[in-house]
């Protein structure tokens, strides 16, 4: 297994992390917040939205949940039946424990070789929780290698698994040497490379972009016929592995979730800490599949410690995704029996957005996305209130006006479903056509006559103004409006029309 030592260059997505400092605070970015941009074609507004979705839906999915939860107890029964105290277990790994961390890559899931050849990375004396280690004094440490692809994973017959230990600094990780100490090693292994969906066919090219449909596999004509879609192996060159600095006190069966699924207890009710593989960074744009022709793979592996909090982050951030797959059915397992193995079609605008815009005027514009949600519902809350309380009496109001903003309304919703649009804005327009909708039935007598149904099956409906609109003069004045708004208004639309075609 060939390395090349020396750190390089981290990606910008693992870069675009916050440096730790020195008091095991998360601090911002030195190199500076970049220009705003809209992240993946979609505006502030829209990213805001589907930020402010995910967390009330986070809300709702965790009370749903949890339920009505008994008081944490504090006391426990001893062996001989006396009540005693309740404590908690301790970090097994102290501040400052000096440590050594192996990594190795190999094709089996679980790897207990442990030999020189597929030992990619070695770092020894790394302090736990010390945010002022490596080159850089930022408690980091990046490692860059090159992988030799073997021939079952370039045919999707395997995968590449990277398998890290920490242990105490001077122990070994092979539970056959003298010096292994299981009592202070943490093992984890992770899948590098994950399955993406990836269409066959012949290759089509947009004319007016010249942009290609990727990933795609061509099939040529003449060839035997593919199905419509493969998983295909892909490859991202960066990986963050994390250890949680978090000295709490827990007890087994007692965490909060998701903690609890992560804490890794010893007989004494002490706990291990947090070993986590960070990809959320990892765009999916950036995978590069893996075939016959990739020869080797380019590998960027980096350390530092992860403060408690932010780790809860990421980890609720995944479940958020997880849950989202599963209520839009495109929950996909891989072969290891998880979705994490699956790169999904999610889209990638609120990491691009965090990536690339000003932090302030991100959060300057969430605020304000949601002081205009609010506006935008008491608007509703007034139109409702406003043509409930009307009655009978329609002086004054058009009701040519409302069947043209059903119209538009309509057309609107028809197109944001065609646009993949995010969730929240679907929502108001769809609640905003429903009250146009109920205000037909205001404005106008609506009646179904059974007795005279076409063609013997199907009742009519009859419409007719109401009395109030038929003796005023606004229905004159109304009529003589979109009489001439008529003259502009239908030659724009077949103008564009035409134009569109």
């Amino acid at each position: 297994m060939a390395t090349a030592g020396g750190a390089q260059e981290v990606a910008r997505q693992n870069a675009a992390l916050p440096v730790p400092n020195a008091a095991g605070n998360d601090a911002a970015d030195p190199a500076g917040a970049p220009p705003p941009a809209a992240a993946g074609g979609r505006s502030y507004w829209d990213i805001a939205k589907m930020l402010a979705s995910r967390a009330v839906f986070m809300y709702f999915i965790s009370q749903f949940l949890s339920g009505r939860k008994a008081p944490t107890p504090t006391t426990t029964t001893g062996p001989d039946g006396a009540v005693v105290p309740l404590v908690g277990g301790q970090n097994i790994f102290g501040q400052f424990m000096p440590m050594d961390m192996y990594v190795y890559v190999s094709e089996k899931p679980k790897y207990y070789k442990l030999d020189e050849d597929h030992l990619v990375w070695k770092e020894k004396e790394i302090r736990y929780g010390d945010w002022t280690g490596g080159e850089n004094s930022d408690g980091a440490y990046t490692h860059s290698t090159t992988l030799p692809v073997p021939e079952a994973v370039q045919k999707n017959a395997s995968n590449l698994y990277l398998h890290v230990y920490f242990v105490r600094s001077g122990a070994s990780p092979k539970p056959t040497d003298t010096n292994y100490n299981p009592a202070f090693t943490i093992q984890k292994s992770f899948q590098l490379n994950k399955m993406k969906k990836v269409l066959t066919g012949q290759r089509k090219q947009n004319l007016l972009t010249g942009e290609t449909a990727l990933p795609f596999i061509e099939v040529k004509e003449g060839d035997e016929p593919a199905p419509p879609s493969v998983m295909m192996s892909h490859w991202h060159p960066n990986l963050t592995i994390n250890l949680v600095d978090d000295r709490t006190s827990w007890t087994k069966g007692r965490a909060p979730s998701p903690l609890s699924e992560y804490l890794e207890f010893n007989a004494a009710g002490d706990y291990f800490p947090i070993l986590y593989f960070n990809d959320y960074w990892n765009l999916n744009k950036d995978y590069m599949p893996i075939n016959e022709t990739t020869k080797t793979l380019n590998l960027t592996l980096s350390y530092y410690p992860l403060s408690l909090f932010r780790w809860q982050l990421y980890v609720s951030q995944s479940m958020s995704n997880k849950w989202s797959k599963m209520l839009n059915g495109d929950f996909l397992q891989g072969d290891g029996g998880t979705d994490s193995n699956v790169i999904t079609d999610d889209n990638d605008s609120i990491k691009e957005a965090l990536l690339d815009t000003n932090p302030i005027l991100l959060g300057l514009t969430i605020v304000i996305s949601l002081c205009h949600t609010v506006f935008e519902f008491m608007a509703f809350k007034n139109d409702i209130q406003f043509w409930k309380n009307k009655g009978e009496d329609l002086e004054g109001l058009s009701v040519r006006s409302v069947f043209l903003n059903v119209v538009q309304s309509v057309i609107v919703l028809l197109y944001v479903m065609d646009n993949d649009t995010n969730p929240m804005v679907r929502l108001s327009i769809g609640v905003g056509l429903a009250i146009e909708i109920w205000k037909v039935k205001k404005v106008m007598n609506i009646n179904v006559d059974w007795n005279n149904k076409i063609f013997g099956l199907v009742p009519r409906v009859r419409i007719e103004d109401k009395k109030s609109y038929v003796e005023s003069s606004t229905r004159v004045y109304d009529k003589l409006a979109f009489k001439y708004l008529s003259w502009v208004l239908f030659p724009l639309i077949l103008a564009y029309g035409a134009y569109s075609l």
